[in-house]
């Protein structure tokens, strides 16, 4: 008896504190509409502004031939055949239904059923029938040629069975957008100038004024090819070499040379003397070329790079001024050099190493140069080394040879590479925000929350959700997309849920948290008058 007495209050509690329901807005067909074809026209409306507070059960659709909607019966809720009458549920406020006459101006209205009663009718709409445009269809689409070097034209051609109506034209969608075909009668064509590349689909159709497809839809494809690359020129510079030398004595020099469409071939040089040299080389290579002059003179030597259709750099020129020599002093070689290791990360040092064939006459030392000068290496006898902390990234060479006191090469100069990576950058967090979601649900009905998260370095991976309830989802996200999880909650109690974004580094977000009161509804059989009771579920 307790039960029944509570059920009674709350269904007075409902009924008492209901609002009525506002009227809805029409929206398509639009007031006036014509030319529309009496098969499956759409209706749709916008719900009532306070559909939630009036406790909207659904929504009554009337569509007559006449304004005064006089084959509608208000008493049982029944047209004749001069109307249509619908009910449909609060969740989808649109109905499909197909006119009996064409070329007729029909009338529709739309209201809704609340718990407290109906609402006032919307205002009135018209729309008129037409008998459907015959359209012609498209037999057949060309693309001529169907294969073109990139920033060359193409022609697209459609041939249709007859002629356009009035408002409708022929438009092809070849990756941009559809573009109109220019023509008369069966025939419609456009010449275009494609900016990507490689296998390309197109497609033709006829559309209406509002872009909307009407018959078949053609299509195609057509290749667009890069062109021909441009042979450039290698360029050449110098990377060592003195500017005197002693006659018999073995002068050397290094070049290096690049060529930007990766054809080089060769370094050829010419001593001054009637001498020239040559080495085949790839970018970035670094050759040493010796050469011992048999006069005291001054020389300008000069290097040129060749591709491999031997087109030529620009040469350039070194002066080496060549005397005899005065006293000749024993000058071990640079066996070999290495730098240990030879890759390393950014901030990280390097050791450079040598050896050498034999000891170091006095006031001589052995030195290195990463591309910061020289740099004195320590050691005795035939081994020396340096440690170093470059600052560039990339591969780099370096060269160790073995000088004077005033910092003059007097020893073959040996060359080796070494590489400086970046470090690997730092993985940042992402963020979660909250959306939107009611604080409040219904035992055994949908609960919705939208969530969104963003990770700056753009590896965000998921959202998870638990629920509170023992129950959690996951979903897929990607920046700054919003994300709707639903959930049934079968007990009533106040949870609090949690959500967590996630990086593919499994590095985790803020997260953010809810309370939810859960509650039951009473389901209260209302009494309306018979037509109230209809719904189209």
């Amino acid at each position: 008896m307790k039960h029944f007495t509570f059920l009674l209050l709350l269904a007075f509690s409902v009924m008492v504190h209901a609002e009525k329901a506002a009227s809805p807005v029409l929206l398509a067909p639009t007031d006036a509409a014509k030319n529309l074809v009496k098969d499956n026209i759409v209706f749709r409306w916008q719900k009532s502004t306070n559909e939630t507070a009036a406790q909207v059960l659904g929504y009554r659709l009337l569509i007559s031939e006449n304004s005064r909607f006089s084959g509608y019966a208000i008493k049982d809720g029944t047209c004749n055949s001069s109307c249509i009458v619908a009910v449909v549920n609060n969740a989808s406020p649109n109905y499909t239904a197909s006119m009996a006459q064409t070329q007729n101006v029909y009338f529709w209205k739309v209201q809704a059923i609340g718990a407290t009663g109906k609402s006032a009718w919307s205002r009135v709409n018209s729309f008129k029938t037409e008998t459907p445009i015959p359209v012609p269809s498209l037999t057949q689409i060309t693309a001529t040629p169907t294969s073109i070097v990139k920033g060359n034209a193409l022609s697209f051609a459609a041939t249709l069975t007859g002629v356009l109506p009035k408002n409708y034209s022929v438009k092809v969608n070849y990756g941009n957008g559809l573009v109109l075909l220019k023509g008369s009668g069966s025939n419609y064509t456009l010449s275009v100038t494609p900016t990507s590349l490689g296998s390309l689909v197109y497609s033709v159709g006829i559309y209406d004024n509002k872009n909307t497809l009407n018959g078949n839809l053609l299509t195609d494809t057509f290749e667009v090819t890069s062109p021909a690359p441009v042979n450039v020129a290698p360029t050449v510079k110098l990377i060592s070499g003195e500017s005197s030398t002693v006659v018999d004595a073995t002068y050397n020099v290094q070049f290096q040379a690049n060529d930007v469409d990766n054809n080089l071939s060769s370094i050829v040089v010419d001593w001054g003397d009637g001498t020239s040299d040559s080495a085949t080389v790839r970018n970035y290579e670094t050759p040493t070329f010796s050469h011992s002059y048999v006069r005291a003179n001054n020389y300008t030597l000069s290097a040129t790079a060749y591709d491999s259709s031997d087109l030529s750099s620009r040469a350039i020129f070194k002066t080496v001024a060549v005397s005899k020599p005065i006293v000749k002093i024993s000058v071990p070689s640079i066996l070999n050099a290495v730098a240990t290791p030879n890759s390393v990360v950014q901030g990280k040092s390097v050791t450079f190493s040598a050896s050498l064939s034999g000891n170091l006459p006095d006031t001589y030392s052995v030195k290195a140069n990463i591309g910061n000068g020289l740099v004195s290496m320590s050691g005795s006898g035939t081994n020396y080394s340096v440690s170093q902390t470059p600052t560039k990234t990339g591969m780099q060479t370096f060269s160790v040879g073995i000088y004077d006191n005033k910092s003059v090469l007097k020893s073959n100069s040996m060359t080796g590479n070494f590489e400086v990576t970046q470090p690997a950058p730092v993985n940042v967090a992402p963020t979660l925000s909250f959306i939107s979601g009611n604080t409040s649900a219904t035992t055994n009905a949908n609960y919705s929350v939208q969530l969104q998260a963003s990770d700056s370095d753009n590896n965000l991976s998921s959202i998870v959700i638990d629920w509170s309830d023992g129950a959690s989802d996951s979903k897929t996200a990607t920046n700054g997309a919003t994300l709707t999880f639903s959930h049934i909650y079968t007990s009533a109690a106040t949870y609090n849920w949690s959500a967590t974004a996630y990086d593919s580094g499994s590095l985790k977000s803020n997260v953010v948290s809810k309370n939810v009161a859960d509650s039951f509804i009473l389901l209260v059989a209302l009494a309306f008058s018979g037509d109230d009771l209809i719904f189209a579920m």
